[in-house]
């Protein structure tokens, strides 16, 4: 009975084959190589094999991780998972930066019904995800001498603790639309800076351990507070 010749197998691209656009694995390099519905990852210490790839990006990451891991999934059962746990931590470092990207936009004064278009969720889908991260006021804002001055924004915050500090008020901790400030008989003097940046001077003191882009930071002035005590109210309006 006569057989049909089997179907030939696919054929493993040789390194010094070029790969789309031309490309060609250079000596000592990992090279993606392919189609659109395959890719292929050719390792040059082993030019008859290739690990086939859906995605390049993943070929791409696996090589970031470490420049063996590719060539280690080809036999080891254990580098799939070292490659899961670096994706995974990736994939946490990723909602940390949503997180403090998404306190940033609502500090910026963005609707929650913006910030779910951005995600394409709803408003509330966006405020139930993100909201209860923002935090609320703790117990510094139920100390006798402090007082909570909100809602602020990115843009107000600033304007607003300088006149409270005209008055003896310094900010001791804040939240995405607010700051707790407490009373004191001297004047204070604040300042924001952005990442890993320090303000000008000497005695300046961080406040808490900064938030998103932003570091908070406040000084006690020689000069006696302002008479008069204008309310967080007030302070609000006139700085908005």
């Amino acid at each position: 009975m006569h057989r049909p010749d089997p179907i030939p197998a696919r054929a493993a691209a040789p390194v010094d084959s070029p790969g789309p656009a031309g490309r060609t694995p250079a000596t000592g390099d990992l090279e993606c190589i392919g189609t659109s519905t395959d890719t292929w990852l050719v390792s040059p210490s082993t030019p008859k094999t290739a690990v086939p790839w859906r995605d390049a990006d993943l070929a791409a990451f696996a090589r970031g991780v470490d420049s063996t891991l590719p060539r280690r999934l080809e036999q080891d059962p254990e580098a799939y998972l070292e490659l899961i746990a670096a994706a995974n931590a990736q994939r946490r470092q990723a909602d940390r930066l949503l997180d403090d990207a998404v306190a940033s936009a609502r500090h910026a004064g963005c609707t929650w019904q913006s910030i779910g278009r951005v995600l394409g969720t709803t408003r509330q889908a966006a405020q139930q995800g993100f909201g209860s991260s923002l935090g609320r006021p703790g117990a510094a804002a139920e100390r006798a001498a402090t007082r909570v001055l909100e809602p602020l924004t990115t843009f107000t915050e600033m304007e607003a603790l300088a006149r409270a500090g005209r008055h003896g008020w310094h900010s001791v901790g804040y939240g995405p639309t607010y700051h707790v400030v407490e009373h004191d008989t001297h004047q204070w003097e604040h300042c924001r800076t952005m990442l890993d940046g320090r303000p000008e001077g000497e005695d300046w003191a961080e406040i808490g351990h900064g938030r998103a882009f932003w570091h908070y930071w406040a000084r006690r002035l020689d000069a006696l507070a302002l008479p008069g005590d204008p309310s967080a109210e007030e302070r609000i309006t006139v700085a908005s």
